[in-house]
């Protein structure tokens, strides 16, 4: 009896062994948001010397400010930005994010004051970012081309990810025609 035991333990290992499907190696995993309708910029203006600031929404609100003897743009709203190599480095400042632009970038960002959750998309560029809250986890990050910045101040959470948004791609390549950018 435990020969034969035995002997269905092996042809049910072998069987286990040879039959199953091998696992596929980790795939890195990058963030498709799911398709989203960007809306056509409302304006578009110059910002500095040679960049430009476009506006997605018309409840966009962009003030200059002085924090620590440091000359800070205050925003809340839904804007894409187009920094160049003159105008860095540039300090950008929403309720929750300290943004330094340390690099020629093109980026949108997210965040209104009334909302408890904004967002960074970098197409291109270098940017640090960091909580203007007091957190236990005060840690800056640094974002690159393809990223996107989350973060939720109810719950203390910022999360970074590759990014890989179509719809954002698609949108800027459309005003970036229109307007000739």
């Amino acid at each position: 009896m435990l020969v034969g035991l035995a002997m269905l333990a092996a042809v049910g290992y072998w069987t286990f062994t040879k039959l199953r499907k091998p696992e596929k190696p980790a795939e890195k995993w990058v963030y498709t948001p799911p398709e989203e309708k960007i809306p056509e910029p409302v304006r578009t203006d110059s910002l500095l010397k040679a960049s430009r600031i476009i506006f997605i929404d018309k409840d966009n609100d962009i003030r200059d400010t002085l924090l620590k003897k440091e000359r800070v743009m205050r925003i809340s709203g839904d804007f894409f930005f187009v920094i160049k190599k003159e105008d860095t480095p540039l300090h950008l400042r929403t309720r929750l994010i300290d943004v330094h632009v340390d690099e020629p970038s093109e980026f949108r960002v997210s965040a209104y004051d009334a909302d408890r959750g904004e967002s960074i998309e970098v197409m291109s560029g270098y940017l640090r970012v960091a909580k203007t809250y007091t957190s236990p986890w005060p840690e800056p990050d640094t974002l690159r081309d393809s990223s996107l910045y989350m973060i939720n101040d109810s719950i203390d959470l910022s999360e970074k990810e590759k990014l890989d948004n179509i719809a954002l791609k698609k949108w800027w390549e459309r005003v970036k025609r229109k307007f000739e950018l």
